[in-house]
């Protein structure tokens, strides 16, 4: 079988992986995944912010909740009653 027809083989899979990690890459999207720099916030839409609760989590909850609508890791006004994907659990 030849490796242009052979769709399943090991040399198609790493020459799709390599060239989806490229464009990956080239699209910023790491820089998503990392936590952003101190001093500098995430926009809304990066980190699929939304006004209401996810099952319960809310941003007041948050270890980066701030009070007064404002948070240590998003940009802009945030409500208590939010939520986003950067929520980790405030500890007591």
């Amino acid at each position: 079988m030849s490796e242009e027809g052979d769709y399943r083989g090991r040399r198609w899979f790493l020459r799709t992986l390599a060239q989806g990690l490229g464009i990956f890459a080239a699209s910023g999207g790491a820089n998503a995944l990392l936590p952003p720099k101190p001093g500098r916030k995430l926009e809304k839409s990066a980190v699929a912010y939304r006004d209401s609760p996810n099952f319960g989590q809310v941003c007041a909850e948050c270890r980066y909740w701030l009070g007064d609508k404002r948070c240590e890791r998003v940009k802009g006004e945030i409500s208590p009653s939010g939520w986003c994907m950067v929520f980790v659990k405030e500890t007591p």
